[in-house]
């Protein structure tokens, strides 16, 4: 009788999901968020948007604003990306960060034009906010799962 101890091999992730992330979710993210920042600080970002701002002169402002928040959350993203791409022990968190924010940048916006003229700012925002919440679940979960990977 061989009394041997079977060794026990290291639990294999599957890491489509990781890969996603790192090769197009983050950067695509990144993109869109580029994209709408150009959108909101020329006046484009909704249909109707020139007539809003000659009525209600604030939400220019806050349109502008939010562009500026847009561009630092592509920044994060692809920072981010970075670091998950790198096993930086901190990526876990700072990829729910980069979902917290997005979604609190979006609420803020909501408040802000709701404040400034009282108009409805359509589903888009909500979708933006309920995305962030379904992101900030999904991706926690799945790297909380592969916590052993970062380290560096």
């Amino acid at each position: 009788m061989d009394n041997k101890k079977e060794r026990k091999t290291p639990k294999k992730f599957g890491m489509k999901y990781y890969y996603f992330l790192i090769y197009f979710a983050l950067y695509a993210g990144a993109a869109t968020n580029l994209i709408f920042a150009l959108l909101y600080s020329i006046g484009k970002a909704y249909k109707g948007a020139t007539l809003v701002h000659e009525v209600y002169p604030w939400i220019a402002l806050i349109d502008s604003l939010y562009s500026f928040v847009l561009i630092a959350l592509a920044i994060f993203a692809v920072y981010v990306r970075s670091a998950l791409a790198n096993y930086k022990k901190t990526a876990p968190k700072l990829i729910v960060l980069l979902h917290l924010l997005s979604g609190l940048g979006g609420l803020a916006y909501l408040i802000a034009v709701d404040e400034a003229a009282n108009v409805d700012v359509g589903v888009g925002s909500v979708v933006v906010i309920l995305v962030s919440v379904v992101r900030v679940i999904i991706d926690g979960i799945y790297l909380r799962r592969r916590a052993s990977l970062f380290g560096r």
